[in-house]
């Protein structure tokens, strides 16, 4: 290239290919890690190494080097069939025709070289390849070397029409890094999400709806094409701020804002929302807050950490009949204090339930202690996989292996019921089972 200055073959001091290659005069032997000119390039052929090859080129003999050497020559190929033959550029150079008819061969318009199918490089040779794109962890043909035509272009799920430019490119979403997203123009890298989208403004009214990360924004004067809310921002207060979109506590991310639809029929979808034929507007159901911290501030409305979602505030009764007459069992009366109270049942998560009188089940759930539910019924306490029965006291009490550390292993409700081996709580069979034909049941 009478363009470009390169490193001469013999004065390269890389010992990697890549660094002897990056000049196209040059080869690479990895067997005795030497940098030469490639065959073309002598003043002589043939020679010991080089010889006229198929299309009439000066080549390195590729046919004549043993086959566990092969690979290690940059000249030199692998082919599918087994055979040591030269690299697509060494035996076709400039020649369209002939490189065209080799099935592993590809032309590569850019250069005007014969070029290696993009399948048979490697991810790295695939990322530094021109006529090359890696896509979903595959490397296929650039869409600039594909299609020329935007109709061609454009029936190709992983390509789009460069109308500036007159030329076929890979779409934004095949970016899986932020700079090859950043280096097109058109494209924006949304980091908390680690995905590459096109821009919004860069797409039409009519295709907007197309794309996932946009919506149409309508307004009494025109409408224009804008990025969703989950696209626009990625913390709950620049999130809660815009009027057009709200905090999802649940996912963490921030999505479109409920009940603000001016049609009844989109409003009244939601299973949140219903329409206020007074105002003739879409109003949010009480409790129907998407952001924890808006739902705790409502009145009679709490965040439910069971499932992550707002909830009217359980157990407000003042009778006992309303406190238990729901049959959910999340309430009971408490007669004493003669207020409805929470029973462990409410609880959604294992933290909250073990800082409470209750006990977190190996099915998931929060319930009532082994002591409370069956006491000093042994039969049933036995049949009961949560559960142990406590010889020493003639009680029913939780069973060892839902103790997590040495020191509840130990508590005093199953001292010598139960033992830590170092990594878990177990019952501690010689204890349980003092005779020989009870203990292997243990």
């Amino acid at each position: 290239d009478s363009q470009t200055c390169y490193t001469q073959c013999n004065a390269s001091t890389s010992v990697s290919g890549d660094g002897c290659t990056r000049n196209p005069s040059c080869m690479f032997d990895a067997t005795t890690d030497t940098c030469s000119p490639i065959c073309s390039k002598l003043s002589g052929c043939p020679s010991p190494q080089c010889d006229i090859g198929t299309s009439g080129f000066c080549v390195y003999d590729c046919k004549t080097t043993p086959m566990d050497k092969c690979a290690n020559i940059s000249a030199c190929r692998i082919t599918d069939t087994g055979a040591c033959t030269p690299t697509c550029a060494e035996q076709y150079k400039n020649n369209q025709q002939a490189c065209q008819h080799d099935a592993e061969c590809m032309w590569n318009k850019v250069n005007s070289i014969c070029a290696p199918l993009c399948k048979r490089l490697t991810d790295i040779q695939c990322a530094s390849s021109p006529q090359c794109m890696m896509v979903n962890s595959t490397c296929s043909p650039a869409c600039s070397q594909v299609y020329t035509t935007f109709a061609d272009c454009d029936s190709d799920a992983d390509c789009m029409w460069d109308l500036d430019n007159s030329v076929c490119k890979r779409t934004c979403r095949t970016y899986s890094s932020y700079s090859g997203c950043n280096s097109q123009t058109v494209c924006n890298w949304v980091s908390r999400l680690g995905v590459c989208v096109k821009k919004c403004n860069a797409i039409t009214v009519r295709d907007c709806p197309g794309y996932d990360q946009c919506t149409v924004q309508t307004t009494n004067v025109s409408s224009i094409c804008i990025e969703r809310c989950a696209y626009r921002y990625g913390a709950r207060g620049d999130c809660n701020a815009d009027p057009a979109c709200e905090w999802y506590s649940a996912t963490t991310t921030c999505g479109d804002r409920r009940c603000i639809s001016p049609n009844m029929d989109k409003c009244i979808s939601d299973a949140g929302c219903l329409w206020n034929t007074t105002t003739v507007k879409c109003d949010r159901k009480p409790c129907q807050w998407s952001d924890a911290p808006t739902c705790d501030a409502f009145d009679n409305c709490e965040w439910y950490l069971g499932n992550k979602t707002c909830i009217i505030s359980p157990c407000l009764e003042t009778d006992a009949s309303s406190c238990m007459g729901d049959g959910t069992g999340i309430c009971t009366w408490n007669s004493t204090s003669s207020n409805c109270q929470r029973t462990c049942a409410f609880f959604g998560t294992k933290d909250e339930c073990d800082s409470l009188p209750c006990e977190w089940s190996l099915g998931g759930v929060c319930r009532e202690t082994c002591l409370t539910i069956y006491g000093a019924d042994e039969t049933s306490c036995r049949l009961d996989a949560n559960c142990l029965w406590n010889i020493d006291i003639q009680r029913c009490a939780m069973a060892c292996s839902k103790y997590p550390d040495p020191t509840s292993c130990d508590a005093p409700s199953v001292a010598g019921m139960c033992i830590y081996d170092g990594s878990n709580c177990k019952s501690n069979c010689q204890h349980l089972y003092p005779t020989s034909d009870d203990i292997a049941s243990c």
